[in-house]
C-alpha cells in the first residue's frame, strides 16, 4: 500500500505553483497548501501567496520507504538545487513551529485550527462500540452524514458564505464623483469589492491537499484547479521541474540553510560564512600561517574555487542597489569603516580580503583591540542593516564551495 510523507516548509510565502523534484532515490512534490486544518478558522476565500508549502514523499511500497532523517536529507538536496535557481526563494524545511501533528485514535476529538478547537468523531458505520448516533432534542442542523461530525457541520456553514461572497464580488454601485485637485473624477459602475491575483475559493484551497505526484507527470507545465464559484479565482497553477544529480554534505547543508532561513543578515552572514570556514585549512592544505591563518586560508580557498572571471560574474549577478552598497565602504556600529568591494585584477584577494574583514565585525563586538577602535556591528542598527546586500553575495559564493568540495560519493 502507498504511503505519502507530507512535510510542512518554512520560508514559502509569495510562491505560486507547483515543484516536481527528480533525480534522487525518490521524487519529490512542492505546492502551497492551507496548513493548521482550518474549522472555526477557516475562510471563505485564500491568497496563495499567504498559503504554506509542503513538500510530499509517496512510497509506493514499504519496501521504499526511508528514515526521517534520510527524509530530511533528501528535502534538503532538493531544496538546495530549488536555492540555486531562484535567488529570491528562502524555502527550507528547518521549522522554528510546527503546523502538523498526531491525534489520539481513542479520543472522541480530533484536533483542529492548529490544535486550539476539538471537532468529534465518530463512526457509527465502522465502529463497533459506537451504538447508536443521533442529533440531540433542539439540534436537528447537526450533519450526521459522516464520521467527521463537527467539520461537517461547519462546512456547512461555511459553504452558505462561500456563495454569498462570491456572489458579492459580482456586486456592483453606480456613482458620480466629481474631479478635485487631489483626484479624477468617475462617472459609471464600481465593484464593491476587487480581489487580487491570486485568489483561491475555500473548496479550492481545500482541495491543494489532495495534489497528487502521481497527478503531476514529467512533460506536466499546467494543473489546473477545481472550479470556483466566481471567475475572479485562479483557475490552475504552473508547474516547474527540478531535477538533482548531487547529494550534499549534510553538515554543510545545515549550516546553508541557517543562513538562508534567517531575516537578521548578521546571522544570515554567519551561516553562509559557516559554509567557507568548514574548508578552510583543507584547500589546499596549509600548515604555520602564523596569526591571519583564517585570512590567509580564506584566500587560498577563494582562488582554489574561482578564476577571475567567474568570480566577478557571480558578484555581478547582484542588483544595481546592491552593487553601490558593497562598492562603497561599509560603516560599521563602532564607526570604523569596512573597505568597499573593488572589481579589479585581483578581484580573488579582494573578496577574501572583503568577506574576512565583514566576518571579524560580524562575529566579534571588542570595543578595541591593541588600543584602536575595531569594526563591529551591532544587531538590529542600521549598519548591520547594509549587509542585507553583502548576504546573496555571500550565499553565492558557499553554493559554489559546495557544489565543488561538499558532494556526497
Amino acid at each position: 500500500m502507498a504511503t505519502t510523507v507530507i512535510l510542512h516548509l518554512s520560508g514559502g510565502n509569495n510562491f505560486r505553483k507547483i515543484v516536481r523534484f527528480t533525480g534522487l532515490s525518490h521524487d519529490m512534490l512542492l505546492h502551497p497548501a492551507v496548513t493548521s486544518e482550518p474549522v472555526l478558522t477557516a475562510q471563505a476565500f485564500y491568497y496563495i501567496d499567504d498559503l504554506e508549502l509542503v513538500a510530499k514523499i509517496r512510497f509506493e511500497h514499504e519496501t521504499d520507504e526511508i528514515s526521517e532523517a534520510d527524509i530530511d536529507y533528501l528535502v534538503d538536496n532538493y531544496l538546495f538545487e530549488l536555492s540555486r535557481i531562484h535567488d529570491e526563494q528562502k524555502i527550507c524545511a528547518k521549522l522554528d513551529r510546527f503546523r502538523f501533528w498526531s491525534n489520539d485514535p481513542d479520543d472522541f476529538y480530533v484536533n483542529v485550527d492548529n490544535r486550539h478547537t476539538r471537532s468529534l468523531v465518530l463512526d457509527v458505520y465502522n465502529d463497533p462500540d459506537v451504538a447508536y448516533v443521533l442529533a440531540a432534542d433542539g439540534f436537528v442542523d447537526v450533519n450526521l452524514s459522516s464520521w467527521d461530525i463537527g467539520r461537517n457541520c461547519a462546512a456547512d456553514c461555511l459553504q452558505a458564505y462561500v456563495k454569498t461572497l462570491a456572489a458579492t464580488l459580482e456586486s456592483k454601485i453606480s456613482t458620480a464623483i466629481s474631479p478635485t485637485p487631489y483626484r479624477s473624477g468617475y462617472i459609471g459602475r464600481m465593484r464593491v469589492l476587487k480581489s487580487g491575483d491570486g485568489l483561491l475559493d475555500f473548496n479550492q484551497a481545500m482541495s491543494l491537499e489532495d495534489i497528487s505526484i502521481r497527478a503531476v507527470g514529467p512533460e506536466t507545465t499546467v494543473l489546473p484547479l477545481r472550479p470556483s464559484d466566481t471567475e475572479w479565482t485562479e483557475t490552475d497553477l504552473s508547474v516547474e521541474h527540478v531535477q538533482a544529480i548531487n547529494r550534499y554534505n549534510p553538515v554543510l547543508l545545515s549550516h546553508y540553510f541557517s543562513g538562508l532561513k534567517e531575516i537578521n543578515p548578521m546571522k544570515a552572514f554567519i551561516g553562509f560564512y559557516n559554509v567557507l570556514e568548514y574548508f578552510l585549512g583543507e584547500i589546499p592544505a596549509q600548515t604555520n600561517l602564523g596569526r591571519d591563518i583564517e585570512k590567509v586560508q580564506l584566500a587560498a580557498l577563494i582562488k582554489h574555487l574561482f578564476t577571475e572571471q567567474n568570480i566577478q560574474t557571480l558578484i555581478l549577478k547582484s542588483t544595481s542597489e546592491d552593487l553601490s552598497i558593497v562598492s562603497r565602504d561599509l560603516m560599521t556600529s563602532s564607526g570604523v569603516p569596512i573597505r568597499g568591494l573593488i572589481l579589479g585584477t585581483d578581484t580573488c584577494a579582494e573578496v577574501s580580503r572583503w568577506l574576512y574583514d565583514i566576518r571579524c565585525a560580524v562575529v566579534h563586538s571588542k570595543k578595541s583591540r591593541r588600543g584602536q577602535l575595531t569594526a563591529s556591528f551591532e544587531p538590529y542598527s542600521a549598519a548591520s542593516n547594509s549587509l542585507q546586500s553583502v548576504v546573496p553575495i555571500v550565499r553565492w559564493i558557499a553554493a559554489e564551495a559546495m557544489m565543488a568540495e561538499g558532494v556526497e560519493p
